[in-house]
């Protein structure tokens, strides 16, 4: 009957353990997220989510807790130097993020940055788009896509709170995970 009693109140503090955490963990992504918006809103950056964000949306509604972090791309365009969005992206760090704030370059192309940034629970990475010729080049893959396949931007939801996606959803999601993506399993992907 003891053994019982323990292995029961066992049970019970894991359950009740990963069970804080798991939504613990979905409010950090929630509160980057609202706060990444509402920043990049104010700086007046084009912005959308991508990668397993935008696959969340997409299939679920919400957050692919598995995915690991929030996806965020941002429109580097004639309007917007290069400068003037690395500081964007500063006040970005300060305002919604604890540390880590690092930066890679595409490999192939001058420019499109890729920024790691996180909270103490949660990371985000910020995936630059640099238009060029009715283009836009992705930091993620070094690749070109055509504008239209992004631009304009339509409004999605994921959590519950409004934000933009790319144009062509299904085009961005057959790229990162193929066909697979609108009925495959979803812990095969990551």
């Amino acid at each position: 009957m003891i053994v019982i009693a323990v292995v029961g109140v066992a049970c019970a503090v894991a359950i009740l353990y990963c069970t804080h955490i798991y939504y613990d963990r979905e409010q950090a992504l929630y509160d980057a997220l609202v706060c990444t918006k509402n920043v990049m809103t104010n700086e007046q950056l084009d912005h959308w989510i991508t990668n397993g964000t935008l696959l969340g949306s997409a299939r679920l509604g919400r957050f692919v807790m598995w995915d690991g972090e929030l996806d965020v791309a941002v429109l580097q365009d004639s309007s917007v130097s290069s400068d003037v969005l690395q500081q964007s992206i500063d006040v970005l760090a300060a305002s919604c993020f604890t540390y880590s704030n690092s930066m890679q370059a595409g490999s192939d192309l001058r420019g499109p940055r890729r920024w790691r940034l996180c909270t103490s629970r949660v990371c985000a990475e910020i995936h630059e788009f640099v238009s060029t010729k009715g283009s836009l080049f992705l930091s993620s893959v070094d690749g070109v896509v055509a504008a239209n396949q992004t631009l304009p931007l339509v409004a999605c939801q994921v959590q519950g709170v409004d934000i933009s996606c790319p144009s062509n959803t299904t085009f961005f999601l057959d790229a990162a995970y193929g066909a697979e993506w609108q009925s495959g399993s979803l812990t095969a992907m990551f």
